[in-house]
């Protein structure tokens, strides 16, 4: 088995910018230290998260991001996640706002190396 990891991809299509309003990682690290990133370009598909868990045969890799749609402070998503040593993955993604609107694809829900794409949608 690989080192646990979660790698999310973000698919903006909402228009505008999609701005870090906070993160916390509670187990693991940050892949190569560069993520997530501050801010996701309108129309572009952007690895924005990536997380792996410490050791390559044990622990786990969890936290959440909240992302905001360019300077609106209700329009928000927030991305929780969870990729465990026995298989037991969570993946919560939580828009604030009645009219945004995101899929998910690509999530197993029981991988060691869990990698999802979120496309997000301002229908406002």
């Amino acid at each position: 088995m690989g080192r646990l990891s979660f790698r999310c991809v973000i698919d903006n299509r909402t228009g505008a910018l999609l701005k870090l309003q906070e993160d916390e990682l509670f187990w693991g690290r940050w892949e190569n230290r560069r993520y997530p990133l501050l801010a996701l370009a309108a129309g572009a598909e952007t690895l924005a998260l990536a997380g792996v868990a410490l050791s390559p045969a044990t622990g786990s890799t969890s936290g959440y991001v909240v992302y905001r749609i360019d300077d609106d402070l209700q329009a928000r998503i927030r991305i929780r996640w969870d990729v465990c040593w026995d298989g037991s993955n969570a993946l919560q993604v939580e828009p604030a706002e009645v009219g945004i609107r995101v899929e998910v694809t690509g999530w197993t829900g029981s991988a060691a190396e869990e990698s999802v794409v979120l496309t997000v949608h301002d229908d406002r």
